[in-house]
């Protein structure tokens, strides 16, 4: 898995598992950007989907995904068909969210002058005032409006995200606070929020570890009392 586009930018640590499921966010030739839906690896990156004549990942068909639904079905208890049943109604519900993430900051800014830097604090202003008045949308605006002037920090990231998460838009706060975490691996905001931001997408698993991190560095009792929840929905 690499960071970029090109096989020559940075390689990430993590690999992707065999039989994780990705979100296609962009596709050149063989290569493919991609944001984990589930299964082990990285959270985004970029991955050959073809090495010579083997192929190493593919699109899955609405066939196969129906049938994957109708077998567990087929094998289940009462209880566990019902719980099915009502994943698949989840699934189709996250599906309808765009997948046309907005812009994160744009690279090769190493500073920004002070006319950018009284632009971005204007905007963040201007995001925090649309909060107050429930205008989430506007605050949207506002925020990637201060995130596209460039060195976007992991404070600015972690509150677009808590916007696209009230505006029901999780996959794309995961994109965010994984941007923040790569500004500052120690922000609690960021982890707390991917943490929502996964539980909403019924990623369990790693949702408990966000928050749980999330807890060791900035411990507060309404998020314990999340993870507490999610810790249970894991035993389901």
């Amino acid at each position: 898995v690499r960071e970029g586009l090109a096989l020559a930018s940075l390689q990430l640590p993590q690999r992707i598992a065999t039989g994780a499921r990705l979100w296609e966010l962009d596709l050149q030739g063989e290569r493919l950007h991609f944001q984990r839906a589930s299964g082990a690896g990285p959270d985004v990156g970029w991955i050959s989907t073809a090495l010579k004549d083997k192929v190493l990942a593919r699109r899955i068909s609405d066939a196969e995904l129906e049938a994957e639904r109708v077998a567990a079905a087929a094998v289940a208890s009462p209880g566990e068909a019902a719980a099915v049943k009502d994943a698949r109604a989840f699934e189709e519900e996250a599906a309808g969210e765009s997948m046309v993430f907005p812009d994160l900051a744009p690279p090769g800014i190493a500073e920004l002058s002070e006319e950018d830097l009284q632009a971005q604090r204007s905007h963040a202003q201007a995001a925090a005032e649309a909060l107050e008045d429930g205008a989430f949308s506007d605050a949207l605006e506002r925020l990637s409006a201060a995130v596209a002037l460039g060195c976007a920090s992991a404070l600015l990231y972690s509150r677009r995200a808590e916007v696209l998460l009230r505006l029901g838009r999780p996959r794309a706060a995961v994109r965010d606070c994984t941007a923040a975490l790569a500004v500052n691996p120690d922000s609690a905001r960021a982890l707390k929020t991917r943490g929502r931001a996964r539980a909403a997408l019924r990623h369990w698993a790693e949702a408990h570890a966000d928050l749980q991190e999330g807890l060791r560095i900035d411990y507060d009792e309404a998020t314990y009392d999340e993870s507490v929840a999610v810790a249970a929905r894991m035993k389901d």
